[in-house]
């Protein structure tokens, strides 16, 4: 019988190349099933793993969420193992470039922050934290945010600017 390998958060996340709370964000819109113990003890398998590796490439080549998502409750989990590595290309509708993200896309992403930005107003009391996204290499996305909506929508521009910035394949 193989032996089963179990990870942290951290370690996950440093395997795939995302920050822990890229992770966790995951796990809580359900894209990742959550761990088997919470808290300090919880522990992530290669199942982890695999949903991780196939969101990250499918986020690199200018999916969104959502997509991921329909993608991840079609397909059999053999199959998502298959492509998280590489092993198994994604579909031709899937490829990069056949339906990415565009400049209007951009623009309804920009005006969902502005809209969350102006929604969240100075409240009394509220917290608020710093949300840095990575876009591509050496550029990246810094804001202070009170909300995850506002975080959600930066997440979702650092998306579309890293699809509009790559280089053409």
């Amino acid at each position: 019988m193989a032996k089963r390998e179990f990870r942290s958060i951290a370690s996950l996340a440093q395997e795939v190349g995302i920050p822990p709370r890229t992770l966790r964000s995951w796990v809580e819109k359900k894209l990742i099933p959550a761990p088997a113990h919470r808290g300090r003890g919880a522990c992530y398998g290669e199942g982890h793993l695999d949903r991780a590796r196939f969101l990250v490439r499918l986020r690199r080549a200018g999916h969104s969420l959502d997509q991921a998502s329909a993608w991840l409750q079609d397909l059999p989990h053999d199959q998502i193992a298959r492509m998280a590595s590489g092993s198994e290309s994604f579909p031709d509708s899937a490829q990069p470039g056949v339906s990415g993200p565009s400049v209007v896309g951009l623009e309804a992403a920009a005006a969902s922050l502005q809209m969350a930005l102006g929604n969240a107003g100075g409240r009394a009391g509220s917290a608020e934290w710093w949300v840095t996204v990575p876009v591509v290499d050496g550029f990246e996305i810094r804001a202070r945010v009170s909300q995850g909506a506002q975080q959600a929508a930066l997440e979702e521009i650092g998306d579309l600017l890293a699809h509009l910035l790559r280089p053409p394949l």
